[in-house]
C-alpha cells in the first residue's frame, strides 16, 4: 500500500524520511546528507547533481566524512550513485516495505488475539469453520470489537450461542451496497 502511494508520489518524501528513517538503520548523519542532497538536488527547479563538497557547505563535516557515510548507504543498498545522479528509490522503498510488514504483523496478531480471547470466553478451542466463520463476519459485516462484546455476554455459552448472536445481529443491519469500517483501517 505505501509503495504505491510512493510511486504516485502522494507520500512527502523528507517528512517519510524524517518519520521512518531508523527502520533501515539510518544514522542523523546519514538522515541529515539524504534530506540536504534531496533539498539541493532540486533547487530552482532543475536536477542537479550533489557533491560531497556541496554539502560539506552546509554541514560540519568533512567531504571525506560525508563520502564515508554515502559508501555506508550505497553497501546497505539503499543508495545508487551515477555519474548524473543520486538515486534514492531503494531507500524509500525499504522504508516503504518495512512498514508494510509490520502492518501486516499487527493485523496477524490482532487476529490471533482476537481468535485466541473468543477461544477463552467460550471456554473451547475454536475449529477451522469457526474460525472461517468468524474472518468471514469481521470482514464483511461486524467488527471484531462487537464480536467480542457478543462473547462477553452472560447469555453466550458456547460457540452456537455466538453464531446465533452474531446472525441476529446482521439481519438487524440494512443491507448496504458496501462496508468500510474507517477506524480500523
Amino acid at each position: 500500500m505505501i509503495v504505491e502511494l510512493l510511486k504516485k508520489n502522494l507520500i512527502d518524501k523528507k517528512t517519510f524520511l524524517l518519520m521512518n528513517y531508523q527502520k533501515v538503520d539510518l544514522n542523523e548523519l546519514q538522515l541529515t546528507i539524504v534530506l540536504l542532497t534531496l533539498e539541493l538536488s532540486g533547487q530552482n527547479g532543475g536536477k542537479k547533481v550533489v557533491t560531497s563538497g556541496d554539502l560539506g557547505l552546509y554541514m560540519s563535516l568533512s567531504p571525506s566524512q560525508i563520502d564515508n557515510e554515502m559508501d555506508d548507504l550505497i553497501q546497505k543498498g539503499l543508495v545508487k550513485i551515477t555519474s548524473k545522479s543520486i538515486d534514492f528509490t531503494s531507500l524509500f522503498l525499504s522504508i516503504a516495505v518495512c512498514l508494510d510488514n509490520l502492518e501486516v504483523e499487527k493485523f496477524q496478531n490482532t487476529q490471533q488475539d482476537f481468535f485466541s480471547q473468543i477461544s477463552q470466553d467460550l471456554g473451547e478451542n475454536l475449529t477451522f469453520e469457526q474460525i472461517s466463520f468468524l474472518s468471514q463476519t469481521i470482514y464483511e459485516d461486524l467488527t471484531l470489537e462487537q464480536v467480542l462484546g457478543f462473547s462477553h455476554q452472560k447469555n453466550i455459552n458456547n460457540f452456537d450461542d455466538l453464531r446465533t448472536k452474531i446472525n441476529q445481529e446482521i439481519s438487524k443491519k440494512p443491507k448496504a451496497l458496501f462496508k468500510y469500517n474507517w477506524l480500523n483501517s
